[in-house]
């Protein structure tokens, strides 16, 4: 927050200063004070939607399941592995290697960054789709490594072990409803898009009081 030196204020304001100079002083500094606060809720809201613009396609290409056949092989493996078990493993290892993707990472750590200051500026429900990104972003990650961890102590597909848990990790990890044009159209992507617009929403509410301004 942008604080007031006073005393300096008091510097410039001598005692035969007119009562109305004083009040114009006075209005000049706080006018100054909310343009400054203004303007970097105004740079931060930017910056936070230039983010959550993103999340869309981010999750998209967390989710999507239709697998590159390059993908998983950056995991490490172990000698004398079985070729069928890495086969399974390199699969189960895709939405691992998928969140440990540089850009959504670093999408992530801003999102981790912004949040706190956006709560200060716009209050506590303005961060719920902070929230209910990291909160996806958190069970994916359990869900992914459960379903690895897994096959690399069993050596067999996780639904053979625990469908229910099988259910869950393919529920997260991948989209399996479209609608036209091969758009997400599932809980998951429902729940991404509601926080967008929430955060969105505060963007531009912010926009158009700097209109007005």
């Amino acid at each position: 927050m942008c604080e007031i030196d006073w005393d300096l204020v008091l510097k410039f304001v001598s005692p035969t200063t007119s009562l109305l100079t004083f009040f114009v002083i006075v209005w000049g500094v706080l006018t100054w004070k909310n343009q400054v606060i203004f303007q970097k809720k105004l740079d931060l809201a930017d910056e936070v939607a230039e983010v959550f613009s993103q999340m869309e396609d981010l999750f998209y290409d967390l989710r999507n399941p239709w697998l590159d056949g390059n993908e998983g092989m950056t995991r490490m493996t172990s000698e004398n592995e079985d070729p069928e078990v890495s086969k399974l493993l390199n699969t189960a290892y895709i939405p691992i290697e998928r969140l440990n993707k540089q850009h959504h990472q670093e999408l992530f750590g801003r999102i981790y960054k912004y949040k706190f200051r956006f709560k200060i500026y716009f209050g506590k429900e303005a961060v719920e789709g902070f929230d209910t990104i990291l909160e996806i972003q958190k069970r994916i990650r359990v869900a992914a490594k459960t379903n690895y961890q897994s096959i690399l102590s069993a050596h067999k597909p996780l639904r053979e072990t625990d469908a229910q848990l099988a259910d869950e990790f393919h529920k997260l990890c991948y989209c399996n409803n479209f609608k036209e044009g091969n758009m997400f159209d599932d809980e998951i992507h429902h729940q991404v898009i509601a926080a967008q617009q929430k955060v969105l929403k505060v963007y531009k509410s912010v926009m158009q009081e700097s209109i007005r301004k």
